[in-house]
């Protein structure tokens, strides 16, 4: 009896030509492979399998009048009965990125997302796996800018999942909006539980807002609040604001040496002129911890020559083993003092 031929895994196929996809620009209509490849990518954004849509997704570099129509009908499948269709919440994050890179201008599925959520079991309890979408959606949201913009963005802003709200005070600080300055306030002023989500809600109003928040930022440099103090000194040197140099080299003299490292990392972000000689006045001067501290912040722009070689000599000049070793760790490609 001849023996039946092997099952073939229509799946692995798939993914496997999507995968291959990926990998090619988009083809022109005139092309050979154009007609194949709209095929391929419409059987998996109308397919069962949330990984093949969520592939096919990843490949639309093109906004495509007909694969992005079928883009929210594919997100209402797999928004139906989600531990079961779409386990992991991988293709409505890819679907909704696609909307958003390809600058989609229907909110619908921005909404829909915004404020779903999806636990699923593991080990030692329940994640939510949706996380990312509602931070893919309220970025979308804000770039769109509907008229209630702001009270769905205020809703985020008390997500218990830290990720999604350091998504809504980014969105915030994108819509353009004036009230969004307030809720950002606000939501700085009643604090939050996670250092991150202070820091980019202060780097959002700044973003906003520009010299105009300077003032309200400043009033978080408590050198009696290290968190606070932290978040405002990484969202001043976030900044790049040539006006927030006086407010850092302030804190950098003021704060207690807990607070000291992300002072001068805050002033090294920010690539002025005036806070960039301060620093190598420290490695030049101060004593050996507050300079090897100094050579950490400097070493954010190791790659820039000029600045490595201004390093380097001042780093000579002192003759400093200790020096010489955190010169190693903050330039890599240095060369050691003879």
């Amino acid at each position: 009896m001849a023996s039946m031929p092997p099952r073939r895994d229509l799946l692995r196929e798939q993914l496997h030509a999507l995968a291959e996809l990926q990998k090619q620009p988009p083809p022109g209509r005139a092309d050979p492979g154009y007609a194949a490849r709209q095929t391929l990518l419409r059987a998996a954004l109308t397919g069962k399998s949330s990984f093949a849509a969520a592939a096919a997704a990843d490949c639309l570099r093109d906004s495509d009048t007909e694969l992005l129509a079928l883009l929210e009908p594919a997100f209402g499948r797999f928004l139906a009965e989600p531990l079961h269709s779409d386990k992991g919440c991988t293709a409505k994050t890819a679907i909704a990125r696609a909307l958003e890179r390809l600058d989609s201008t229907d909110d619908k599925v921005f909404r829909r997302g915004l404020f779903h959520t999806q636990p699923e079991p593991v080990f030692g309890g329940r994640q939510d796996t949706a996380v990312e979408l509602r931070s893919v959606c309220a970025l979308g949201l804000a770039r769109l800018a509907p008229p209630d913009v702001l009270n769905l963005l205020a809703e985020l802003l008390a997500d218990p999942e830290r990720g999604a709200r350091v998504a809504a005070v980014r969105a915030l600080g994108v819509t353009g909006q004036e009230g969004a300055g307030a809720l950002l306030r606000f939501k700085a002023l009643v604090g939050d539980e996670d250092s991150l989500v202070l820091t980019e809600g202060l780097s959002a109003l700044l973003q906003l807002e520009r010299t105009g928040a300077l003032a309200f930022v400043q009033r978080f440099l408590d050198p009696q609040d290290e968190a606070h103090a932290d978040a405002a000194a990484l969202a001043l040197g976030q900044s790049r604001l040539p006006e927030a140099v006086p407010l850092l080299l302030e804190h950098a003299e003021a704060p207690p040496r807990s607070q000291r490292r992300t002072a001068l990392l805050a002033l090294s972000m920010l690539r002025e002129p005036a806070a960039t000689e301060y620093l190598l006045g420290l490695v030049r001067e101060a004593e050996t911890r507050l300079a090897q501290l100094a050579l950490e912040a400097l070493g954010l722009h190791r790659y820039d020559a000029a600045l490595r070689r201004r390093v380097i000599e001042v780093v000579a000049a002192r003759r400093s083993p200790a020096l010489q070793e955190a010169l190693a760790k903050s330039f890599p490609e240095a060369p050691s003092a003879p």
